[in-house]
């Protein structure tokens, strides 16, 4: 049951998937706010979000936290967070 519980739901994607959705809507986020006449927020949102994915790629190497919240499941362990639990 165990094994069948583990392929369930797994997901395979990029490490470099979730920085690069952090960048990409980084970039979105000052366009929404010089429309909205706040550059200045847009541009500190954008840093907020650059740094959010720069943390994710220099941190995921030495903390595993890190390395889950950027989409890589090194173990086992790890995969079985990661799935959605059956109701």
């Amino acid at each position: 049951m165990r094994r069948l519980a583990l392929g369930l739901g797994a997901v395979n994607r990029s490490r470099w998937t979730v920085p690069v959705c952090a960048l990409l809507f980084g970039a979105f986020m000052p366009v929404v706010e010089l429309v909205q006449g706040d550059p200045v927020a847009g541009v500190v949102l954008l840093a907020i979000m650059v740094g959010y994915g720069a943390l994710l790629v220099a941190g995921s190497r030495g903390s595993e936290t890190v390395s889950l919240l950027r989409g890589e499941t090194p173990d086992e362990r790890a995969a079985w967070i990661q799935l959605p639990r059956p109701s």
